[in-house]
């Protein structure tokens, strides 16, 4: 998931400023993954989710799935 979310919002020309419209942006990205292996795992859904509610940048929800690839 990591690789696949930096690529998708690499696409991105501007990240969204409201809730709502960083919930599309995450509904967007899941749903390419739904049913494959890409598909997010709990850490991962729990990042997002923090990243839609405001609570994580998006460059802090990288950081995080960064460093737990060398865990």
């Amino acid at each position: 998931m990591f690789s696949f979310l930096a690529h998708w919002l690499g696409q991105q020309s501007s990240l969204p400023a409201t809730e709502a419209g960083r919930r599309r942006l995450v509904n967007g990205a899941l749903h390419q993954t739904r049913h494959t292996p890409r598909a997010p795992r709990p850490y991962e859904r729990m990042l997002l989710d923090q990243f839609v509610r405001g609570n994580l940048t998006i460059a802090q929800v990288l950081a995080h799935l960064a460093a737990q690839e060398y865990e």
